[in-house]
């Protein structure tokens, strides 16, 4: 006798098959990273990033049938901000537009929609006490036991080389160099994927030099320099993380210069008008020469 087979599947049947889809988005996204890294000559900080967020979004839809719709209406049940919804859109684009090259899809539904603005930059720097305290609790942190992450470091470099995370975590003992002029520090890959050389603080020179070659931190990510970044603002009372030195960096080299594109020099941005954010947060200060002209 035949046997009838069900034309509905069973719960574990469903889940399989749910699995097996899934499987499949997931490969289809590491395919995409490996192609937008070679075709677009991207930092792998920025391919991590667009990983997490496709890897993020596929535990809350089918990311290969999204459209610009659906997109907005994820968002708005899940509350982002400005910022988010620009930076998921980033990758939930270049992801379709990868589906399409790769003969994925039919479409791209994405192509033609217009992306959600970034919120216009908005500096945060430390003020000198709080810079103080941070240091403080880093080098205290720092000591508390053999295996403590070297946070003291990471404060010095954030706060006198203004290097993001992804760059602490990338620092080698070859990028200090001597020049006629003095050291400078090279900090490759940055954000991006570009590369820049800048004259290098005695301090950032005290802390590079006790290496001559090699990672300074093996082991470190982005991340973890981040997490342990936050845990030392959050003992020091102060909101934020290491990247608000990078702010407190940007603002007192546009204060000490009051030259836009020197201080876009120093910060590695591709873009002045990210700069002129930091001037915008030093010339808050012109109110108080003003109220003591003369005086």
């Amino acid at each position: 006798m035949d046997t009838v087979l069900s034309a509905a599947p069973s719960a574990a049947g469903a889940a399989a098959v749910g699995l097996l889809e899934g499987d499949e988005t997931l490969a289809a996204v590491e395919a995409f990273l490996v192609d937008h890294r070679s075709r677009r000559a991207t930092a792998a900080e920025t391919a991590v990033n667009y990983g997490r967020i496709l890897r993020r979004l596929a535990r809350w839809t089918d990311i290969d049938e999204l459209t610009p719709a659906a997109f907005y209406e994820l968002a708005d049940r899940r509350g982002w901000g400005m910022a988010t919804r620009a930076s998921y859109w980033t990758a939930v684009r270049a992801y379709s537009s990868y589906r399409l090259r790769a003969g994925l899809a039919a479409a791209d539904p994405f192509a033609e929609v217009r992306s959600p603005r970034f919120p216009a930059p908005n500096p945060k720097p430390v003020s000198p006490a709080q810079r103080e305290l941070i240091a403080r609790v880093a080098a205290r942190r720092a000591a508390a036991r053999p295996s403590s992450k070297p946070v003291d470091e990471w404060v010095t470099l954030a706060a006198y080389a203004g290097l993001r995370c992804c760059e602490i975590a990338r620092v080698r003992g070859e990028h200090l160099r001597e020049t006629g002029d003095g050291w400078v520090l090279d900090v490759p890959h940055g954000k991006g994927g570009s590369c820049a050389s800048i004259p290098a603080h005695p301090d950032v020179v005290k802390v590079v030099s006790r290496k001559d070659r090699g990672l300074l931190y093996p082991g470190e990510t982005a991340v973890t320099v981040q997490k342990a970044g936050i845990r030392v603002f959050n003992e020091a009372g102060v909101p934020g993380g290491l990247h608000r030195l990078r702010h407190s960096y940007a603002t007192a080299i546009y204060q000490a210069t009051g030259d836009p594109f020197r201080t876009q020099r120093l910060c590695r941005h591709r873009s002045l008008n990210a700069t002129l954010a930091y001037a915008a947060v030093a010339d808050r200060g012109l109110h108080e020469t003003m109220a003591g002209l003369y005086g």
